[in-house]
């Protein structure tokens, strides 16, 4: 199980991960891109967001927080 809380500070600006000893890419959601997708919602009256499994984030205090992103981009957008 590869969580974003254990990659978040070893990303790409993509939200890509090359892990070297296996050869494998891991692709992530970026704070950026939640927030985008979140703010796309908004927009488009959508009901929500979907979160895979909140254990995987970072604490929503830290610069890297996806459910940060997500209340940023309502917030933004003056929802609730």
């Amino acid at each position: 199980w590869y969580g974003y809380n254990g990659f978040h500070d070893k990303l790409d600006e993509q939200g890509l991960y090359h892990e070297e000893s296996t050869g494998l890419k891991h692709s992530f959601n970026t704070p950026a891109v939640v927030y985008e997708k979140t703010e796309w919602c908004i927009e488009n009256n959508v009901g929500g967001v979907m979160v895979w499994h909140y254990a995987c984030d970072v604490p929503g205090d830290g610069e890297y927080s996806l459910f940060a992103a997500i209340a940023q981009a309502k917030a933004d957008a003056g929802v609730k």
